[in-house]
């Protein structure tokens, strides 16, 4: 028996897949302040964080919500299990996804 995906629309969303924890939690409530329509799917072990078009988030944004600093966008890369959509920017400060051109 196979399950379908949640995540559907690659062509006019953007998506994250985290694993689940303080730092999934910081980020989505990061991304939720400066992106809009944000659907979350809270799947056993993981989140599935989904946008229409574009989703930016910065690292001060998500150390705010982790109540301390150091943290950096790079470490992303510890719980991201998957992404859809482009990079568009991929720092230390920031990242920002968008739709994929087709």
């Amino acid at each position: 028996m196979s399950q379908q995906s949640v995540f559907q629309d690659n062509k006019h969303h953007v998506c994250l897949e985290l694993m689940k924890g303080e730092v999934a939690d910081a980020v989505l409530e990061a991304i939720r302040e400066c992106n809009n329509d944000v659907k979350v799917s809270n799947l056993p072990g993981f989140l599935v964080i989904e946008v229409p078009d574009r989703l930016e988030v910065s690292a001060e944004s998500v150390c705010d919500h982790l109540g301390r600093s150091g943290w950096v966008m790079t470490d992303l890369n510890e719980i991201m299990a998957a992404f859809a959509g482009q990079i568009e920017i991929y720092t230390e400060q920031d990242l920002v996804l968008s739709r994929l051109k087709v």
